[in-house]
């Protein structure tokens, strides 16, 4: 089968979990694909060889008519089949691009947003999740997970923070992600109780100042620990006893689909994916502290019995949540629009 040649744009200049798709998905599309990406310079490194990177600046507003030119400009000498844009800036600049090109639209939503009405001009719509994709706007519409580039191999290594309760007998908990207030560590703190054990807080971000303070104010500096980014993430999910995730909301929430891969058990708010794969009695609602601590309570009453439980999605993880299994999804999708 001859190679698709796919153009990926992405428009924002930031670093998160849409930023870490949109490299890791152009890299595994050179399997199948010739690959051009159109991004911001700071990204090409990280990109594989075989990507053909085309680095635009386009931090100006989306409506600016340099940027429309310049992009539509280069999609024409690239000569794609498809047009693969990520999240509303970059699908917003090619719907305004797409009477002067020929190629099919693709356009990945990677949060519920409210001014998307651009995707009614595209041939398919992806959501990140069930929950995204059904808010639409586009009459050919799927959802995609977002994969885990995930290696089956990896061994956990225990990070130095948790080395010094090894001999506790208390579960020791992870939350993992930036410290803004979607994230809802504030409300996981409220809700934490020192009887729980230990909690760690892996990240770092401008909630960081009072979400210490809260920590002081409820007498837990023994029990809740705040200790920054990690490169080694994983590590702390994959030898944690437990992950939470205490959002308000979330497009794909990445820390889900690694803690499952990790074999962590893992509960949630009422935010997708976590929604959409867990049993209902992993979850609580949005925004309520009193549905966290109780949540907390029941998960760690019995730890043992709580990673029995989780094996099965632990195995629908590892059929379901990895970037590969993403990518083929993707690839299917771009075949169907241009039989």
């Amino acid at each position: 089968m001859a190679l698709l040649n796919v153009i990926q744009i992405m428009a924002g200049d930031e670093e998160g979990g849409l930023e870490n798709h949109f490299i890791e998905m152009s890299n595994a599309l050179t399997a199948r694909c010739n690959v051009t990406t159109i991004a911001h310079a700071k990204y090409a490194r990280r990109l594989r060889a075989d990507v053909k990177h085309i680095s635009i600046d386009l931090s100006k507003p989306r409506l600016h008519p340099g940027n429309l030119i310049k992009v539509a400009t280069v999609i024409r000498q690239s000569n794609p089949q498809i047009i693969h844009a990520h999240a509303s800036k970059a699908g917003s600049i090619v719907a305004l691009c797409k009477p002067f090109l020929s190629a099919k639209t693709v356009a990945t939503v990677h949060n519920i947003k409210k001014h998307i009405r651009f995707l009614s001009a595209y041939d398919l719509a992806i959501g990140v999740s069930k929950t995204v994709r059904d808010t639409l706007p586009c009459p050919n519409k799927i959802s995609i997970y977002n994969g885990v580039n995930w290696d089956a191999e990896r061994v956990t290594v225990t990070p130095p923070e948790y080395e010094q309760f090894a001999e506790s007998q208390s579960p020791i908990v992870a939350a993992i992600g930036r410290l803004v207030p979607a994230k809802g560590f504030d409300l996981l703190i409220a809700a934490w109780e020192s009887k729980f054990g230990y909690l760690f807080v892996v990240g770092d971000g401008p909630e960081r100042g009072s979400l210490e303070a809260l920590v002081a104010a409820r007498g837990l500096a023994e029990n809740v620990f705040l200790i920054g980014h990690k490169d080694s993430a994983l590590d702390y999910i994959g030898a944690a006893d437990l992950v939470v995730i205490p959002s308000r909301n979330e497009g794909f929430s990445y820390v889900f689909a690694e803690a499952l891969l990790e074999k962590t058990p893992v509960i949630s708010t009422d935010v997708p994916i976590p929604n959409e794969v867990l049993p209902k009695q992993y979850i609580c609602a949005i925004k309520n502290v009193e549905a966290i601590h109780l949540l907390l309570t029941t998960a760690l009453s019995n730890v043992n019995r709580l990673e029995q439980s989780f094996a099965p999605l632990f195995d629908y993880a590892e059929k379901n949540l990895t970037l590969a299994r993403s990518r083929d999804q993707t690839l299917a999708a771009y075949e169907a629009l241009i039989e």
